[in-house]
């Protein structure tokens, strides 16, 4: 099920959600470890491990475009009851500032802070899995060119 159909309308379960992908990260540093393993075995984990938290950070990315079009929304909203309330003109750059310093907003942003920041820990995961994979091949390519030199 995708999260945005977990997401409630007043978001009240969103320190929840984001509480779960923090709780499926933890560890990951186990699973791209290649200390103590066999290199067959790190080679036949690597593409499962990758897709797994690269599937997570998917996911994220969902959540987190979710929250930034909240905060267009809102943004949108508060412009529109600017220009239509307002009994003084006020230029752009006007309506900004009183939007920046609106409750509802500064709510919106911070949401997608809080989930912006936990995407960009998943990407950073998902590169060092990337780095991993590099790494995995560079030792399988050595060690297959040590086997050229020995006589069988």
């Amino acid at each position: 099920m995708s999260v945005l159909l977990q997401i409630k309308e007043d978001n009240s379960n969103l320190f929840d959600i984001l509480d779960n992908y923090e709780s499926i990260m933890e560890g990951f540093e186990d699973n791209l470890a290649i200390e103590g393993k066999s290199l067959e075995r790190a080679n036949v984990e690597h593409a499962s491990w990758m897709s797994y938290y690269d599937q997570q950070r998917i996911e994220m990315r969902s959540l987190m475009k979710h929250y930034e079009h909240k905060i267009e929304t809102v943004r949108s909203r508060l412009w529109v009851g600017y220009t239509e309330t307002m009994s003084i003109a006020l230029t752009t750059r006007d309506k900004d500032m009183y939007i920046n310093r609106e409750d509802a907003y500064l709510e919106a942003k911070e949401m997608f802070l809080l989930v912006e920041e936990l995407y960009k820990k998943y990407e950073s995961v998902v590169e060092l899995f990337k780095q991993r994979g590099f790494a995995l091949r560079n030792i399988t390519n050595v060690r297959v060119a040590a086997l050229e030199d020995v006589i069988l």
